[in-house]
């Protein structure tokens, strides 16, 4: 039968590998790498930054718009009267009331009152307001609307004064 060689000493003397470096070679474009990452990251910094702006922006204008629109509100009631008290509302005021109110400290004039009490009201909702960005924006959209408010409440009182004087003369 054939034998099966068997070997009892190493042929191959066990070795090391060589103590050499591996590594890519340096080119121009290699070495910017990491300062194009750097500008890159901050790029990506400066665009979150805007990001956050316009959505802070955003979030104050839409405070400030809804300020505006419960400052509207709040005219309107002044105006027309609470629907809960319907005779309050300036246009209700009639004839020589409408010149002559009687205040706690005496009789008033309806224009000074109106003036007051939008006053108030507009000193009421922009204490509601967290920053000045949106008092800011509030103020701006409020202003017409107390130009308004107050032209309408003089249009009440020339009419009501009309009125007071065509009765007043009638009556003589």
């Amino acid at each position: 039968m054939p034998k099966v060689p068997v070997y009892d000493n190493l042929k191959v003397a066990p070795t090391s590998l060589p103590n050499t470096a591996v590594s890519a070679p340096v080119t121009p474009e290699a070495a910017t790498v990491a300062n194009r990452q750097m500008g890159q990251l901050g790029s990506a910094i400066s665009g979150t930054a805007q990001d956050l702006m316009k959505i802070q922006l955003d979030a104050s204008e839409v405070r400030a718009t809804d300020a505006a629109n419960k400052f509207r509100q709040e005219l309107g009631k002044q105006m027309f009267g609470d629907p809960s008290n319907p005779s309050s509302g300036i246009v209700n005021q009639k004839g020589i009331n409408a010149f002559q109110r009687m205040g706690p400290d005496g009789p008033r004039d309806l224009y000074s009152e109106a003036q007051e009490n939008m006053e108030k009201a507009y000193s009421n909702i922009a204490s509601d307001l967290s920053d000045d960005t949106q008092r800011g924006m509030f103020a701006a959209n409020a202003r017409e609307y107390k130009d308004q408010h107050l032209s309408n409440v003089l249009r009440h009182q020339s009419q009501e004064w009309n009125g007071y004087q065509v009765s007043v003369a009638e009556t003589r």
